[in-house]
């Protein structure tokens, strides 16, 4: 069986929170270190909190992550790309979208083909006949 959920919300005991505040920093800086190993990237992280002095940074590269900042500094918040999760579910509304009007596409095609592929290997006089065939059932 799963673990129970936890609400999120602030925990209210200081010593709980302090003990859970760093639990979780480790198990980010875990994270982030797996996550530049497996994909070869860089992963900079800037964790802060009210208790602390001075934030604590984390990056395998520290003249990766002073680029990173000036690149930052320089593009403003406007040049940088935020993916929230409204944004993911969006993405995600479109993707299904799409794929539905090629399944109705696909449905309508199978449906009423509006071509017979015995037509791409026939002959003139062939599908002279197969036309007049059709003009014969219209009248």
């Amino acid at each position: 069986m799963g673990r129970a959920k936890i609400t999120m919300e602030p925990i209210s005991d200081p010593k709980k929170r302090k003990f859970t505040f760093n639990i979780r920093n480790e198990n980010m800086i875990q994270k982030a270190r797996q996550l530049a190993t497996l994909c070869d990237i860089n992963v900079p992280m800037i964790l802060y909190s009210d208790d602390q002095e001075t934030p604590q940074i984390f990056s395998p590269d520290h003249d990766q992550l002073k680029r990173l900042i000036d690149v930052y500094k320089r593009t403003g918040p406007e040049g940088i790309k935020y993916y929230a999760l409204s944004d993911y579910y969006t993405d995600r509304k479109i993707k299904i979208e799409e794929e539905l009007v090629k399944a109705k596409k696909k449905n309508l095609e199978a449906k009423f083909p509006s071509w017979f592929d015995f037509l791409d290997n026939c002959t003139e006089a062939g599908l002279r006949k197969f036309a007049e065939g059709l003009e014969k059932k219209n009248h």
